[in-house]
């Protein structure tokens, strides 16, 4: 029988295991308050913990960190439905989690997105990691912050190597702000003092340079701030300037209030991520008469289990329906009920916890529309660089998903289907090529796309149009872009 758990795991940090996971097991043991019960199991690398609610998990992670410092502890913290043998708990909110540890830093406490809906996160100091990619899919991650902690992203610790940052703290002064800038408010509350400041520079310092850092803020006020495409650091004011002191900078006016003046350079950076969902038209060339494909709660597209996938979308000769698979999906405005098939139409938002995918149609064939949600996996390109993106692109490319899926394409009564159903050939084995397009870097905001297949097209998708432009020769996006590729839909953008 399946039970609601919450869950966290213990573990070693790579190269960092100075005693087996059985002696960690008898120290967490120690830690453990005595009116709350707890199962442990220990694997290889270290100790998941079973807990009968998440308050009584993440009062726990911290108190670890805090009582365990000569170790390098990393944590992670997830719930859901579990199931006990006897032995053991086990269920997909562990084994997912499993694809996640090794990529959790020390010292530091991460969880996944379920957490927000089984305890009020308004209470503690916590931030977006971001997706993290795994060998098979990405998952969106958190990570709660304990006193003395600040994490700078690598963005902005590389804007102050540069030289390119201004800091103002609480009580200074606003001074003339030059453009190309980013822009750090340090000590604000989300008051008006701080609105009033940030709309005197936000005139000609765009939203994605503007920088706010407090420890805390509660969740209507950090969606109002980030949604604008401005950054939060969550870290107390005297840790974060602590911190970015250590990057050996000669700053200007260290007495109280005082802002710091860095003289600005120009930045060269810029990043390519999975952005989206291409569907192609059906029929398809006598065949493919349709297919489905699922929609993941880490907000990529692949093929899942119906206990699995969130929402299907599945696209034949008499159109493309959406059909919720767990509750919580919603479609525009409404709920979505589990198990009825709804009909996709050209504007539809489809929102799953805190992701909302926008689908276009109408672009022009060989699609049937995009689906745009937000960047899973990512990659960071420099002036200069030229990357491949396919199946198996040479070098450090950007390696494009084959998703698999044979046994969800509904085929045609053909020999040329027969041939191809046989041979388990897939959307995304169809439709990219192993080295399909490079990207190359010509300057701040200058990309070329330039396709690499002669038989198999890459298309853009222009800021002033809905219908898709084919890629015949060279051509340059600025700014921004939107590129197709298969069916993957991928976002170039300045950093």
């Amino acid at each position: 029988m399946k039970q609601l758990r919450a869950c966290i795991w213990v573990g070693f940090s790579t190269n960092e295991q100075t005693q087996s996971s059985e002696a960690l097991q008898r120290v967490l043991k120690g830690l453990v308050e005595p009116d709350v019960q707890i199962d442990f199991q220990t694997e290889q690398n270290g100790v998941w913990g079973i807990f009968p609610t998440v308050s009584d998990v993440i009062a726990f992670g911290k108190k670890v960190l805090e009582t365990q410092t000569d170790a390098a502890l990393s944590i992670f913290i997830t719930a859901g439905e579990l199931q006990y043998n006897g032995i053991q708990w086990s269920g997909w909110p562990i084994e997912r989690s499993r694809r996640v540890l090794p990529h959790v830093e020390p010292n530091q406490i991460w969880f996944t997105e379920t957490i927000f809906h089984l305890v009020d996160l308004d209470q503690f100091s916590w931030e977006e990691v971001g997706m993290v990619s795994t060998e098979h899919s990405s998952v969106r991650s958190f990570r709660l912050l304990l006193s003395g902690q600040s994490f700078v992203p690598a963005a902005l610790k590389r804007a102050i190597r540069e030289q390119k940052v201004v800091v103002y703290q609480n009580g200074g002064e606003v001074e003339p702000i030059r453009k190309g800038i980013h822009v750090v408010f340090v000590g604000f509350s989300d008051n008006h003092e701080l609105h009033s400041h940030v709309a005197r520079v936000n005139s000609i310092v765009p939203n994605e340079k503007l920088w706010l850092v407090l420890p805390k803020i509660d969740a209507g006020s950090r969606k109002q701030w980030t949604d604008l495409g401005r950054h939060l650091i969550i870290s107390e004011p005297s840790v974060f300037l602590d911190d970015i002191q250590r990057e050996n900078l000669t700053l200007v006016g260290k007495e109280a209030n005082a802002t710091m003046y860095l003289d600005p350079v120009s930045l060269s950076s810029g990043e390519v991520s999975l952005y989206g969902l291409a569907l192609p038209l059906v029929p398809m060339a006598r065949i493919i008469d349709g297919y489905t494909v699922d929609l993941l709660s880490n907000g990529e597209w692949g093929h899942a289990s119906d206990d699995e996938a969130v929402v299907r979308v599945a696209v034949g000769t008499n159109g493309a329906f959406l059909t919720a698979f767990q509750t919580g999906s919603r479609l525009n405005s409404r709920e979505m009920e589990v198990g009825k098939s709804y009909p996709l139409g050209n504007g539809v938002r489809l929102t799953i916890g805190r992701i909302t995918h926008r689908y276009i149609a109408n672009v022009g064939k060989p699609y049937l529309g995009l689906f745009l949600g937000e960047p899973t996996r990512r990659a960071a390109v420099a002036v200069g660089d030229r990357l491949e993106l396919g199946r198996q692109p040479t070098g450090s490319g950007f390696a494009l998903p084959d998703r698999g899926g044979s046994e969800r394409i509904d085929w045609a009564d053909t020999p040329q289907a027969t041939s191809a159903r046989n041979s388990k050939l897939t959307l995304d084995r169809a439709m990219t090529g192993r080295q399909h397009v490079s990207l190359t870097v010509h300057e701040v905001g200058k990309f070329a796309v330039n396709p690499l297949h002669d038989k198999l097209p890459t298309y853009i998708l222009p800021k002033a149009s809905q219908r898709l432009q084919r890629v015949t020769g060279e051509l340059v996006l600025k700014g921004e872009g939107l590129i197709v590729v298969g069916t993957n839909v991928l976002k170039v953008s300045k950093t």
